[in-house]
Order: C-alpha cells, then sequence, then structure tokens
C-alpha cells in the first residue's frame, strides 16, 4: 500500500515542502533503496516504521526524499524476506497457491493506497499517508511473533561479512544511482568476483531465467509509470487529490486479473483533455488487467528454474530489478514530462516556461485555466504512454525464450525425533543442492545451460 499511497497525495507534498525539479524523486529514493527469517524482519518493520514516522514530520523535500530512502530500506527489506520466507517453508508445488494469496493482499492494497491518500491529503493532511502506517507496522509486527521459520544451519557474523560481495553490490547501486542522477539531469541539459555474487551470474547465463527478468524489467517500467503520473492527469483535468484516486481505480483494481497490458497501454496514447469518462476508465481498465499475472507467476518459475541453494538471491535478484526498473521508469516518465511540457508550453502566450521546474509545473496544475495549457499537459503526459507500449511489447517478446520447467521436487525430511540443531542431514546435504530439472518434453538437442543431470532436492 506505501508504494502507491503517495501517487495521489505527491501533487500537494511538492506544494508544501518545495522540491525543485525532483517530483519523481520521491517515488524512485523509495524503490531504489527498498531493492537491498524473523529478526531480520522484525528489523526491516522497525526500519519502515521510522522512515514513515520521519516522512510524516518532514520539513522540507530534501528530508523528505532521505526519510522516504529510509522507509524504502524497511519496505523493501519486508517484500524480500517475505517472499524468501515462503520460498523456505512452503514446497515449490504449493507456492502458486500463496503467490495467488499474496497478489489478492496487492490487489485489495493497490485499489485502496491512492484512496487513503487522496482522503488523507484533501480531509486531514498528507502527513497521515504515512503515519498511517504505524498502527498497521506495529499489528505486522505483533504477528510476526508467532511465526514459524524451519531451523537453518548457523553460521558467525564473520562468515557472512567475509563471503558478501560488499564491492559488487557498492558497484551495482552507485551505477543505479549515476543512471538515474543522468535521466534527472537530461530535463535541462557484472563485476565478478570470488566472493557470493550479489546476483547470481547463473540467472543471466540461463535463457528461461533471464528471458523472465528482461520481462519483469520491462513489465515494472511502465507501471511505476502509470501509478505515478495518472493521479496527475486527473488532476490536471480539475479533480481533487481522493478523486484522482477512484478515477485510478479500473487501473488499480485490473491489476488483480488477467489479460494484455501492451493493449491498454497504447490506448492509453489517446487520453487527452477531451477524452470522456466511459474512455478514461475504460483504457485504465485493459491496462491494469495486464499487470496481475505479471507479479507472482516470474517468481515462482524463476524458482523452478533455479536450484534450492540459489533461491534466497534469485527471488531478491528479481524484487531487486523489478524496484530498478520502477525507478529508472519514474526517471524516465519524468524527463518525458518535463521535456515535453516545456516545450509544448513555449508557443502559449503570457506562460513563461524558461525558469520553471518539474515542481513548478505541477503545482501550476491548480490554476489552469485556459484551453491551450490544459490540452499541453494531457498530450504531454500521452507521451509518456507512446514510450511504454513499445517497452511492454519488449516484455512480451521476452518471454518466447521461457522453457517449461518441472514444480516436482524430491522432499527429504528430517526425523521428527531429533532436535533441530542436531539433524546432521539438514546441515549436510550439498549433493541435494543441485541444478534445477527441465521437464522431460524437452528435446534433446536443446542442451545448454539449462539441461542438468542431478535432480533438485529440498530439505524440510
Amino acid at each position: 500500500m506505501d508504494q502507491t499511497i503517495v501517487s495521489t497525495a505527491l501533487p500537494s507534498i511538492v506544494r508544501e515542502l518545495g522540491g525543485g525539479d525532483a517530483y519523481s524523486w520521491a517515488g524512485t529514493s523509495y524503490l531504489l533503496t527498498g531493492a537491498c527469517r524473523k529478526p531480520l524482519l522484525f528489523f526491516v518493520i522497525g526500519v519502515f516504521l521510522v522512515g514513515s514516522a520521519l516522512c510524516g514530520a518532514s520539513q522540507s523535500f530534501i528530508m523528505f526524499l532521505i526519510s522516504r530512502g529510509i522507509q524504502g530500506v524497511g519496505g523493501g527489506g519486508i517484500i524480500q524476506l517475505m517472499l524468501v520466507t515462503i520460498g523456505d517453508i512452503v514446497e515449490l508445488e504449493e507456492r502458486a497457491k500463496y503467490a495467488g494469496t499474496m497478489g489478492a493482499v496487492w490487489g485489495i492494497s493497490a485499489v485502496i493506497g491512492p484512496l487513503i491518500g487522496g482522503a488523507f491529503t484533501d480531509q486531514v493532511s498528507w502527513r497521515w499517508a504515512f503515519w498511517i502506517n504505524l498502527p498497521t507496522g506495529a499489528i505486522a509486527a505483533g504477528l510476526l511473533y508467532f511465526l514459524k521459520l524451519n531451523p537453518t544451519p548457523r553460521k558467525p557474523l564473520r562468515f557472512y561479512i567475509s563471503q558478501f560481495d560488499f564491492l559488487g553490490l557498492g558497484l551495482f547501486i552507485a551505477g543505479i544511482i549515476c543512471l538515474l542522477v543522468g535521466f534527472q539531469l537530461g530535463e535541462t541539459s557484472w563485476f565478478y568476483t570470488t566472493r557470493i555474487p550479489v546476483i547470481p551470474p547463473r540467472l543471466f547465463q540461463t535463457r528461461t531465467t533471464a528471458g523472465l527478468l528482461l520481462s519483469v524489467f520491462f513489465h515494472g517500467l511502465p507501471y511505476y509509470i502509470g501509478v505515478y503520473f495518472l493521479p496527475v492527469y486527473f488532476q490536471v483535468l480539475g479533480s481533487s487529490a481522493i478523486l484522482s484516486g477512484i478515477q485510478t481505480l479500473t487501473f488499480t483494481f485490473g491489476s488483480s486479473y488477467d489479460t494484455v497490458m501492451t493493449l491498454g497501454y497504447g490506448l492509453m496514447i489517446q487520453l487527452s483533455d477531451t477524452s470522456n469518462r466511459a474512455q478514461q476508465e475504460l483504457y485504465l481498465l485493459v491496462a491494469g488487467m495486464g499487470m496481475g499475472c505479471l507479479f507472482q507467476p516470474p517468481l515462482i518459475a524463476l524458482q523452478a528454474a533455479m536450484p534450492v541453494s540459489e533461491m534466497a538471491s534469485s527471488t531478491t535478484a528479481l524484487v531487486l530489478i523489478r524496484t530498478i526498473s520502477g525507478s529508472v521508469g519514474l526517471s524516465v516518465g519524468n524527463v518525458i514530462f518535463a521535456t515535453e511540457l516545456k516545450k509544448r508550453l513555449r508557443p502559449v502566450s503570457g506562460y513563461d516556461v524558461s525558469n520553471k521546474t518539474v515542481s513548478d509545473l505541477v503545482n501550476d496544475i491548480r490554476n489552469l485555466v485556459d484551453i491551450q495549457l490544459l490540452h499541453a499537459y494531457t498530450q504531454s503526459l500521452s507521451t509518456i504512454w507512446i514510450v511504454c507500449t513499445p517497452i511492454l511489447f519488449l516484455g512480451l517478446v521476452s518471454v518466447l525464450c521461457i522453457r517449461s520447467y518441472s514444480l516436482k521436487r524430491n522432499v527429504v525430511r528430517a526425523d521428527d525425533d531429533q532436535e533441530p540443531e542436531l539433524q546432521p542431514e539438514v546441515q549436510a546435504l550439498p549433493q541435494l543442492e543441485a541444478q534445477a530439472l527441465p521437464q522431460s518434453t524437452s528435446s534433446s538437442s536443446e542442451k545448454g545451460p539449462e539441461t542438468v543431470d542431478e535432480k533438485d532436492s529440498e530439505v524440510v
């Protein structure tokens, strides 16, 4: 819910706190830092709550962005650890059921997020869009107390420090930040080591997993652009924050179902200041209905194609790429919107855009009276959907690389009479953590990185 609740409140946040030309960073700062059992879950929930409190208390846009970054560290940790935990305690054959439940939770929260954000902004204060996380986060932490996880071999902290690829992570994050800063400035003017890699190279050496990750990237980029810029479209047409949340319901509600997303974004290109209500809602519904199946199924397919030993790192890599695509998408959308809008507003007499930043342009939304200005805003937003449509088509092409994998796993169950700490078979079965096995229907001529000789196994 926190990823979508700020979308309807953001124009009001910018009006109150300022922000220069950093409009899109309210989303990218959260998503970027969000790309980073049980004690760790408690810790990241705590970080998320601290970040939420700081967001609500922000007195400047810089403080707000830093607080969103802190919030993203906690929120990203919650999502990553939740997915890894499900992969740890649920057999691969059963994970689709839990993925469906997770998708339902996502659909509900995506629907109510913009509505709650708009209601707080119009009726109370946008700050409550963040303070609302404090009681809900406390409830989540209380429920977590009763969660029982499988025992795992414990290793000293120095082992993880010695094995973790800090250099690779640092270069990766630095590279993404440089990319985003480059996009941001555009408005105005694998690293391999001997350590355990942040993203397993095998993910990109295998046809299926590489195709899945590409499709996730091409899906996440337009999705987050839609979440953040569709409320702008409706507020340009005169809607309040809460009304813009209601008008985007078909987009967020539709993401709980399955159809074609590319078609929807192609239809959204036609949205303008003259579009009627039926066109607005229908186009958003078609786009939203293409999203649901692109959140959970790629995760199950990725876990089926990778060995159990790399389940956690593969899961986090997928979420990392999805959040990075959202960060890049928001920056790209911001550049397109600002560049196109300034170009379209220059011919309008009496409106000087020479020294206006994105936040200035967003602030002007409430004061639009000239039909030329209104048309310039809506057409600039339409250009964003023109860019998103071929990106989504590339995502469609990427899934053609996916091969069929079995969800069957050999389950090795530990002796129930033994204490978890004394189960040697749980701690010493490296030979069972083998490669995932494609289904036998694959042709023998397709042997490559995905064709292996050993069966995958899970230890329960």
